[in-house]
């Protein structure tokens, strides 16, 4: 028995160390849920996507809903959903999966660099999955993400869709996730969320049987399976987190992602958003027997623009919304003690939000700059909506002292000599012409393919460069060369900032 457990654990160690070196995570390592060569799959995904929706969606689509069982059942469900991707500049899919096999607590990524399936190996923004393997709540565990296929199962349709285009998988496992940590996950989880990516939760709905130990109900089966899946489904289009989770106490619903469904509601809320269902079946239909049946569901969360919305954003995009003397001076206190308060204990500064105006609660782009005697100490921000003011005021001054690459975290001793800065962003918007940017005016993005790289306002103004002194810096920022945004295929995107810091306004 012994020398058998040895052998296993001996087995173990080395395919893990193997996977470890190789960083690529190998496919079907949990059953055969797809073919397992290429021009098989490659196949099975013709025939899925040619019986789904022809072109992409209206609206940009910033999230879906898709299930992961053996792709000959719930895959037309699931190329339903990824159909709706045609068309849609996307660089970056976040995939939140379930656990099925372990017991796990929270969230869990891994150290691979790669995902392979028959079609191919897809990059990892590894960047990504190991700043969230730092965080509280977050593990990193390879052997986890090898012997799970939730998120696995997305990959083909993933493959067959954005065929021909670079991007790069942010690949999350939930396990069981308390309602009061819900948004905790959901705040880190959109920091990375940009213009280009889609977020991809991976969930079963009903599972019904003995052999899933739910039978509920044992008459009209099909019908009262629908009115299941349907209450379960509205709740979370209507992004109603608590609903929903009184829902699951009330039926005891069996669908796997109800963690990570219940994550992206977190992150949906304060996005204009409309959801609608693609496609819904459940198993017991291919052969009307439901003695055993799992139910699969596609949903899409879309970008919607309200009404005028196009002719406002217009109006102020030159001139960022005004932010007064006072409520400068508050934004500017809340960072100085959230820096005193994580170097001096390692924990964020709680926010009250009472305690700040109406004016200051809306979400809006946010960067902090640390400036040490004049010199550049760390700077971050985000670039979609983010939080509200306050709370990304907070997130952001302690990620600019613990988390910029470019500098070791700041010590507590260093705060005394840090000035703050904080820069407020209007909206950014894509421009068919570099020439267009005002230097001193607006902040620009660059982006081409896995690149991206953002330089703000005052960047012109305290480095004195010309425009091509000040996109070839960019570049090379953006890990690119010099001259790369002269080339075809890069994206300028623009916007604006409310600049304000300690040495300006506390004088």
């Amino acid at each position: 028995m012994k020398r058998t457990l040895f052998f296993c654990l001996a087995v173990w160690l080395v395919s893990v160390s193997v996977l470890a070196g190789g960083k690529v995570r190998p496919f079907l390592q949990t059953g055969n849920w797809y073919p397992g060569n290429r021009s098989a799959l490659s196949e099975l995904m013709n025939e899925l996507f040619a019986g789904a929706a022809k072109s992409g969606t209206k609206h940009r689509p910033l999230a879906l809903i898709v299930p992961h069982a053996g792709l000959r059942y719930s895959g037309r469900c699931t190329a339903e959903g990824f159909s709706l991707l045609k068309g849609w500049k996307i660089d970056r899919v976040i995939i939140l999966g379930v656990a099925h096999r372990a017991a796990l607590s929270g969230a869990c990524v891994s150290d691979f660099a790669a995902d392979r399936t028959p079609l191919g190996d897809i990059p990892v923004d590894t960047r990504i999955t190991s700043a969230l393997g730092k965080l509280p709540g977050f593990q990193v565990n390879d052997r986890i993400v090898v012997y799970e296929h939730s998120i696995e199962n997305e990959l083909p349709f993933l493959q067959h869709v954005l065929k021909g285009r670079k991007f790069k998988i942010v690949p999350v496992l939930f396990g069981s996730v308390s309602r009061g940590k819900l948004k905790e996950f959901a705040r880190e989880l959109n920091r990375y969320v940009t213009e280009t990516t889609v977020v991809v939760v991976s969930s079963d709905l009903t599972h019904y049987g003995e052999n899933y130990g739910y039978v509920p109900f044992s008459d009209h089966i099909p019908e009262r399976l629908k009115k299941l899946d349907m209450g379960f489904l509205k709740l979370a289009m209507k992004l109603d987190v608590n609903g929903l989770f009184r829902y699951r106490r009330k039926t005891g619903i069996t669908a796997c992602g109800f963690v990570p469904i219940s994550v992206l509601m977190e992150m949906m809320k304060g996005k204009h958003v409309s959801a609608k269902l693609v496609d819904y079946y459940r198993s017991g239909d291919e052969n009307g027997d439901y003695s055993l049946s799992v139910s699969y569901g596609a949903v899409v969360f879309e970008r919607k623009k309200a009404k005028g919305e196009d002719k406002k954003m217009n109006e102020h995009a030159a001139v960022p919304r005004h932010i007064s003397h006072e409520n400068r001076v508050l934004l500017l206190k809340l960072a100085r003690k959230a820096l005193e308060a994580y170097t001096s204990s390692g924990k964020r500064l709680d926010v009250d939000l009472k305690n700040y105006p109406k004016e200051l609660l809306v979400r809006r782009s946010v960067f902090v700059t640390l400036n040490k005697n004049g010199n550049l100490r760390g700077c971050i921000g985000n670039l979609g909506e983010g939080d509200l003011l306050p709370i990304s005021v907070r997130d952001y001054t302690v990620n600019a002292a613990a988390s910029d690459p470019r500098f070791r975290p700041v010590q507590h001793g260093e705060v005394k000599d840090i000035d703050i800065e904080i820069s407020v962003m209007t909206p950014f918007h894509e421009i068919p012409d570099y020439h267009r940017i005002r230097l001193g005016i607006d902040g620009v993005i660059i982006s081409k393919g896995f690149y991206r790289a953002v330089f703000l306002p005052q960047v012109a103004t305290e480095t004195g460069w010309n425009l091509d002194q000040f996109l070839s810096h960019l570049c090379v920022k953006a890990g690119l060369p010099a001259d790369a945004y002269k080339e075809p295929g890069m994206t300028f995107s623009v916007f604006q900032a409310e600049v304000f810091s300690e040495g300006s306004e506390l004088k």
